[in-house]
């Protein structure tokens, strides 16, 4: 699964042109509500684009992921890898000292992360994915 890198999450008062201020139906404005429940850490925080079937059906071609860097990752954790100069999202799985990251999807096969990890395809666990968001209809 390939991603594209967005710009970080604009911060304060350049967030509002990311969503469009309307009050939801607790009368809270939209953007207050994703800033607090979806945006802990706005400097560290960073939107991608999923492409590609590796995590499917957790996560679609097209979803927007949202991707923390400043959390530390733990067993079962969706995780963005960088190797190189591309990034992938896979689940991230401990066993002794080896890291395992699997895709959801049973076509692909796991990657071992081996504990010196010093190859020039050195892989990076680069952020925590915290939030998937994907259209349900096609309107």
């Amino acid at each position: 699964m390939d991603l594209t890198l967005q710009a970080p999450l604009p911060t304060s008062a350049s967030r509002r042109t990311l969503l469009r201020e309307q009050p939801s139906e607790s009368g809270a404005p939209l953007v207050d509500i994703v800033r607090e429940r979806v945006v802990r850490n706005p400097a560290t925080t960073f939107m991608l684009q999923a492409k590609g079937h590796a995590m499917s059906p957790s996560i679609k071609d097209g979803d927007l992921l949202v991707v923390d860097r400043s959390l530390p990752h733990f067993h079962g954790d969706a995780v963005v890898v960088r190797r190189g100069g591309s990034f992938m999202v896979r689940r991230l799985f401990r066993k002794d000292d080896f890291l395992s990251l699997q895709s959801d999807n049973p076509e692909f096969s796991a990657i071992l992360m081996e504990p010196d990890n010093e190859s020039e395809n050195k892989l990076e666990i680069w952020g925590v994915v915290t939030f998937v968001l994907h259209q349900e209809c096609s309107r």
